[in-house]
């Protein structure tokens, strides 16, 4: 696989990526200047770097050892959200690469799926439990969790305050609005 960068139906730029074994997640980006690259995952080493895009070849400006096998990070208020192995959530600066805290939220697979940001909040699947944590590099704050019999491999979609999860029995909808 490639990772690239389109313009106009032309690629500007591409970089290679491993061909062979499992991937991690998709890239994350904001605004033209930043993307999270993902490298392979499971092997030794394992790290997510992020780019300056531009015209040319994009510039590495730092790289953080994470294996997180399949989960996308997310990108919000210019910090970098990673679920990694062994149920660990990070908090990377942007700008930096530091990481601001990290934090196990569960001794089992949370990698799995995605998590994504609504209303201020992280959102995260693992297993069948949904987390809910203050998106702010201040300090990590659990908000809440549930047994809500989430899939192992769903990721969360969010829409109008509300987010929504693929269970066994089929798709629930839960209102994350303050009541």
């Amino acid at each position: 696989g490639r990772a690239c960068c389109w313009s106009g139906g032309w690629p500007v730029w591409a970089d290679g990526m491993p061909k062979t074994g499992p991937s991690g997640g998709g890239p994350s980006a904001t605004g033209s200047r930043w993307m999270l690259r993902p490298w392979w995952m499971r092997c030794p080493g394992a790290v997510r770097s992020v780019y300056r895009l531009a015209t040319g070849q994009p510039e590495q400006l730092w790289s953080v050892p994470i294996k997180d096998h399949y989960a996308s990070p997310v990108i919000y208020a210019g910090h970098v959200y990673v679920i990694g192995e062994k149920g660990r959530a990070l908090c990377i600066d942007l700008a930096g690469g530091k990481v601001v805290w990290e934090e196990r939220i569960t001794s089992g697979v949370a990698e799995l799926s995605s998590p994504v940001i609504a209303d201020g909040k992280l959102v995260i699947v693992a297993g069948p439990w949904l987390y809910l944590i203050k998106a702010t590099p201040e300090k990590f704050t659990l908000l809440g969790k549930a047994d809500v019999g989430a899939m192992k491999w769903t990721s969360p979609a969010v829409a109008d305050g509300k987010v929504f999860l693929r269970t066994e029995d089929g798709v629930v909808c839960y209102d994350l609005r303050k009541q």
